[in-house]
């Protein structure tokens, strides 16, 4: 073995140029392979980085319609006394909030942070200590013991805010106002229960208050706010811990009879696998990397059958080396262990940059996928399962690409080819059929990138029915403010926001732009009949004065809101309501909606006591992709989210409306972006795709057009002495160019032949991520054919060109 990889290492120095070609198109392949499979291991695969994470599981509230919800305080209370279900079980407040931080006072500047509320018992359960200081405790779930105002650090924010340093555990911070000692340092690694996320801070959940302004969540049996785990006990199976589970919300229901029937425990809770945390970025992402994955994949294939063409390509030039070797004794079987070693070399050095691609590729591909400035939070270091996954990828690569090159090279009639009468046409066959795969996989990768491509630019244009252009959406955190007092802060923010120069208009709302609508059930129109098994759940949204002008959302029928639609009473209910079109096509028909009337409830015990006053053209509010669905806009200045058309450019005014802000209440937690920003976060995984299938897609095809290029220049270097003759007898040199451009056409035309079948089928799998277009589309298939075919010309201009230019005297002269 050590003489072979000293053979194999000679015999590739002495050709730099088809050992480069052949090493970066592999670390190309296994690069991107290896990249893409560091995001799905981080995502999809691994456990969380905890003690035993197979053992935990995430517990949700079921409710009447199916659907999942969070658990309350009190509920995650009982859970947790009750024991006998789990070994033990914590809670975290479901998302992060955005805090302002002063670092050691007095000085210390301030800055916006992340804050995660967990139970204290959190990092226990876990199985995750403290690098500096502690954890939380037991103690830390006292809502009057002096521990519940500590946190405890990420290691990131640590080493980010104060550089490491160990002598800040015990320092107090000043927290929304709060001041906090500093408990602990979490250890590198650590993120908490949910992927794609690190809070800066961690504090107790009994802390809730403090940074609610005095608004407690903790007491409120029908608030579900919290994210629950648990430990299964040793021995104790799932299906064991569930029937465990049932028993305990018997109990739970029945020692709950004298709370009204909204506050009772849930009648049902989910129980599934929370050994990989919280899954919702896990769902969100799993799709798109499950086709970057395939497509990865047949790029992988595809550099494979390059350098098998390669090989093949070097393997006729080695014929005569072989003969001498078989006539000297060698065995066929030493010979192919002698191809197998030259490819194993070019594969480790593929390899060894493939890991540096990937290292580069995966932190370039978080960047794609993140909606903010800050690439998502995920380690994509890599590891040992890594380099096990390139290793494996390389080992694989071997066999596709080595192969043939080794059974082919290794095959050789002994006396012909010291004769020099041993004729190779016949195993071109094998090199041209490769050519073919290759161009067949490109149409299949191109197909997909453009339509990945396409729905991108469908999502992007498609009308929303509301003008976002110049409107920045201002998000602010209004809990611990009592209902009552949120109509005059609403009106306060108004007033203000209004006065900055620059802001043209300035209203509010309950939902922006890529937030839910509310869901209210169930409405009963008067003079409809709801039909068997109809949805009566209907989309509810607040809007404040001007909203409709400043969103630019047309009113086509009646008017809009009035002062004395509205009233500050939160307790007071609007009567009057606006409608979009959608609405008007479900209950009305063509006939007018204005001055009808509807209410809630099951006929005929309902109170018909709202009107219709106006309606407006549909908009989508939660996503480019939904379609048109029936809502209900009501007159209110209870809404958080404020939106604000301006004059200039609405990054130029966020500072000033910040400050604007921070006169009123600096405690006011608040989060700012433009509306464009909003609608790229919508479409942030189809932006994603459309990238890496194109990049993915033309690198497919350039390996196509370099496998090609190099298979027309060794067929015209084996048949120099044939062209030389045709061109002495009187071939003109055009008949000559032209020839060997058919040839290379006539490679493409064969593979666009078997492409389009494998698009088609390609376009199958990935059409529940398309928009706009269909999978099959045959404008898009015949697009990348059309290009292909172009490739595949321009690969095979220069070869055939230098075929043409052969001087037949001296390739006569020459034999």
């Amino acid at each position: 073995m050590l003489h072979d990889l000293r053979y194999a290492c000679r015999w590739l120095g002495r050709s730099p140029g088809f050992t480069l070609v052949a090493v970066l198109t592999l670390a190309l392949g296994i690069g991107g392979t290896t990249a893409i499979f560091t995001l799905v291991d981080a995502v999809l695969v691994k456990t969380l980085p905890v003690r035993e994470p197979e053992r935990l599981v995430l517990l949700d509230a079921v409710n009447s319609r199916g659907g999942l919800q969070n658990l309350s305080y009190p509920f995650f209370e009982r859970l947790r006394d009750a024991g006998g279900v789990f070994e033990s079980v914590f809670a975290s407040a479901d998302g992060t909030i955005d805090v302002e931080m002063i670092g050691l006072p007095p000085g210390g500047q301030p800055e916006r942070i992340t804050l995660s509320l967990v139970s204290g018992r959190y990092f226990d359960v876990l199985g995750v200590g403290a690098i500096a200081g502690r954890t939380f405790g037991a103690a830390d779930e006292d809502r009057n013991s002096p521990t519940r105002m500590s946190v405890v650090l990420s290691h990131g924010f640590w080493q980010r805010r104060f550089a490491g340093d160990p002598t800040v555990v015990g320092k107090t911070l000043v927290v929304q106002d709060q001041n906090v000692s500093v408990a602990g340092i979490a250890p590198p690694g650590f993120f908490g229960e949910a992927v794609g996320r690190v809070p800066d801070l961690w504090a107790p959940l009994v802390a809730q208050p403090a940074f609610f302004r005095g608004a407690s969540y903790l007491d409120s049996n029908n608030l579900g706010w919290l994210r629950v785990f648990g430990r299964l006990r040793d021995n104790t199976s799932e299906r064991e811990a569930r029937a465990a589970l049932e028993v305990l919300l018997a109990r739970l229901q029945a020692e709950s009879q004298h709370l009204s029937r909204a506050n009772q425990h849930p009648a049902k809770v989910q129980m599934s696998d929370g050994s990989r945390g919280i899954p919702r970025f896990r769902e969100e992402f799993s799709l798109p990397l499950q086709i970057l994955s395939g497509i990865v994949g047949v790029v992988l294939l595809v550099a494979c059958a390059n350098v098998s063409n390669l090989l093949l390509a070097r393997a006729t030039m080695r014929r005569r080396e072989v003969a001498i070797r078989l006539s000297m004794g060698a065995a066929r079987g030493r010979l192919i262990r002698q191809f197998f070693t030259e490819s194993l070399v070019l594969t480790a050095l593929g390899s060894t940059i493939g890991v540096g691609l990937a290292w580069l590729g995966s932190r370039v591909l978080l960047v794609v996928a993140s909606s903010d400035e800050l690439p998502i939070p995920i380690d994509v270091t890599p590891d040992a399962r890594i380099l096990a996954f390139t290793v494996g990828a390389g080992l694989v690569a071997v066999v596709i690409f080595g192969l043939a090159p080794a059974l082919t090279g290794s095959n050789v009639d002994v006396n012909a080819t010291l004769k020099s009468t041993g004729s190779a046409s016949t195993r071109a066959r094998l090199p041209r059929i490769l050519i073919v795969t290759q161009i067949a996989l490109s149409l299949m990768l191109l197909t997909g990138a453009a339509l990945f491509v396409q729905t991108l630019g469908n999502l992007r244009s498609r009308d929303l029915g509301l003008v976002t252009d110049a409107v920045v959406q201002l998000r602010i955190a209004t809990e611990g403010y009592r209902p009552r007092s949120i109509p005059d802060l609403v009106r306060s923010i108004l007033d203000r926001i209004a006065a900055v120069p620059g802001v043209e208009s300035v209203s509010n709302t309950r939902s922006g732009l890529g937030g839910r609508l509310s869901r209210t059930c169930c409405i009963a129109v008067e003079g409809h009949t709801p039909a068997p098994g109809e949805d009566r759940q209907m989309r509810t949204t607040d809007v404040g004065p001007g909203y409709f002008q400043t969103m630019r959302l047309l009113i086509l029928m009646g008017r809009d809101f009035t002062a004395g639609d509205r009233s500050d009473d939160p307790r007071r209910l609007p009567v009057r309501f606006i409608v979009n079109q959608e609405f008007v096509r479900r209950y009305f028909g063509a006939t007018s909606p204005l001055g009808r009337r509807f209410g809630w409830g099951d006929p005929p015990n309902v109170n018909y006591e709202n009107e219709i006053v106006g309606v407006v053209k549909d908009a989508l509010h939660e996503s480019p992709r939904q379609a048109p669905e029936p809502v209900l806009y009501m007159p209110s200045l209870n809404g958080n989210v404020f939106v604000i058309r301006t004059r200039t450019a609405p990054e130029a005014l966020m500072s000033s409306i910040r400050r604007e802000i921070d006169l009123i209440d600096r405690r006011l937690v608040i989060s700012m972006s433009t509306l464009a920003d909003e609608l790229e976060r919508a479409v942030v995984r189809e932006t994603l795709l459309a990238k890496l299938a194109s990049f993915f897609g033309v690198l497919a095809t350039a390996l196509a057009a370099v496998g090609l290029y190099g298979l027309m220049g060794y067929t015209v270097a084996r048949r120099t002495k044939e062209i030389g003759i045709r061109l002495a007898l009187g071939a003109a040199r055009g008949t000559v160019l032209r020839a060997e451009l058919r040839s290379a056409l006539r490679l493409s035309l064969f593979g666009i032949a078997l492409g389009v079948p494998v698009a088609l089928a390609g376009g199958r799998l990935i059409s529940s991520q398309l928009f706009g277009i269909s999978a099959t589309d045959p404008a898009t298939i015949a697009a990348a054919a059309a290009l292909l075919v172009l490739v595949a010309v321009g690969a095979a201009y220069v070869p055939a060109r230098r075929a043409s230019g052969v001087d037949p005297i001296a390739t006569l002269r020459s034999d």
